[in-house]
């Protein structure tokens, strides 16, 4: 007897659906009722959780929140956090063991003098936060794992101005007792800023048995990091160069290539100098990770542009288009999976020393401060530069509202440099490391 319909199927499960047909050629009613029924049973039993396992991995996995981009992680908060009691000297107050760089320790620490006081106790007092549920994937900072990084993957390049050079003596201390640094500027020695810094592995590291150093690696001689002072991302010479191929920012009132500098001193080095450090060989070099910053000195003192700031502005637009396609071109020979992160640079406060507990909100500028109610626009420019380039080891990080949010977080001499031990400079290495592992 025909149905008119195909009971053939060719699901796994199809034994526990398949019933004898009676002598008369048709399927008895109540064994067909409850094949259905078990059936629809059996697909709920499977599909609920299912769907709720690919909500789950949508939601917190793989959606790109849960990666914690750099404009996910910078969207969180300042959460107070107290000290222990324990806590008693700058290093403890900080997270640190101690500090590898001699180089200013005082200054960077916030304790001139040798004296801790509580401005600078509460500063300390404070953790980043990135928004809850959208980070999930951000493991926590292990400086453990950021030694094995350095030494086994490759090491850190630092090119800017002394904010990076902060950057860099923070590494230094979150990572001692395990690093030295070069130079000693203990030694009675003057070393100029533009002098390069490096972090070499301590041979007497207790960690040093887990670690497998890469074939032609030299303990004594290859750099885990090190911070080259470049202000202005060129040479004077290189920039000056480039000023002369482009047409007049304002014809009326055209500022000569001779004229673009104004009367403050800049630290510079030309990419034809840093970039063969960046890509040198074992043993004398092993960097992966070029981490670049730079605005700080984008200013009305070092550029003597006839029209300001705009022209200034319009100028750094043309100069890091050049400095990314130099990047590019560099990295046509890279076999070592090189890349290039550009972190956005970090803007000022007005009375900052007046202010003892972050911001939760950023607030506007009352008045002109050098060029730091322009640094937005510097930093917002050089991302769409890196973004409309699209090149895959090429990316920037904007991490800097963490810092717009700690007014109360500044070196005393002035309200730009960051307080190392603060979280904010030490914030940046550990995205860094987050930002490395998944993207």
């Amino acid at each position: 007897m025909q149905t008119g319909r195909n009971d053939s199927f060719t699901s796994p499960w199809k034994s526990y659906f398949t019933f004898p047909r009676s002598d008369r050629g048709y399927l008895p009613l109540y064994p067909l009722k409850q094949a259905r029924r078990f059936k629809v049973k059996t697909l709920l039993f499977f599909l609920v959780p299912l769907s709720l396992l690919l909500l789950y991995l949508r939601t917190y996995v793989f959606s790109p929140g849960s990666l914690c981009d750099p404009h996910v992680y910078s969207a969180g908060e300042w959460v107070f956090s107290p000290l222990p009691d324990t806590a008693q000297d700058v290093f403890s107050i900080s997270g640190f063991e101690g500090c590898a760089s001699s180089r200013e320790v005082e200054w960077h620490l916030r304790v001139e003098g040798g004296q801790l006081g509580e401005y600078r106790r509460n500063a300390s007092r404070w953790v980043w936060q990135p928004p809850k549920n959208k980070c999930r994937g951000m493991k926590p900072f292990a400086k453990e794992d950021l030694l094995k990084e350095l030494v086994e993957r490759g090491g850190w390049l630092f090119i800017g101005d002394s904010v990076s050079g902060e950057h860099f003596f923070s590494l230094s201390c979150t990572l001692y007792p395990h690093v030295i640094a070069t130079p000693n500027y203990n030694n009675g020695t003057t070393y100029d800023r533009g002098y390069p810094q490096n972090l070499y592995l301590n041979p007497n590291s207790s960690l040093l048995p887990s670690l497998n150093l890469p074939v032609g690696f030299d303990i004594a001689k290859t750099p885990l990091a090190t911070w080259r002072r470049v202000d202005l991302l060129f040479s004077r010479d290189d920039l000056i160069g480039l000023h002369k191929t482009l047409p007049p920012f304002d014809p009326t009132n055209a500022t000569p290539s001779s004229g673009i500098f104004g009367t403050q001193r800049s630290w510079d080095l030309s990419p034809s100098e840093y970039l063969p450090i960046f890509m040198a060989p074992l043993p004398e070099a092993h960097y992966r990770i070029l981490i670049v910053s730079t605005a700080g000195h984008w200013s009305e003192t070092t550029f003597g542009f006839r029209n300001g700031l705009p022209e200034i502005f319009a100028f750094f637009n043309e100069a890091t288009r050049a400095w990314v396609k130099l990047i590019a071109s560099a990295l046509k020979s890279d076999t070592e999976g090189r890349r290039v992160l550009v972190r956005s640079y970090t803007l000022g406060h007005e009375n900052c020393q007046n202010i003892n507990m972050p911001y939760t909100e950023i607030h506007p500028y009352q008045q002109k401060w050098y060029n730091w109610n322009w640094l937005d626009r510097f930093n917002d420019a050089f991302e769409m530069v890196i973004k409309n380039f699209a090149h895959p080891q090429i990316r920037f990080l904007s991490i800097d509202r963490p810092a717009q949010l700690r007014p109360d977080a500044h070196t005393t001499s002035d309200c730009l440099h960051i307080t190392v031990g603060t979280g904010v400079i030490e914030g940046w290495t550990s995205y860094i490391m987050h930002y490395l592992s998944n993207f």
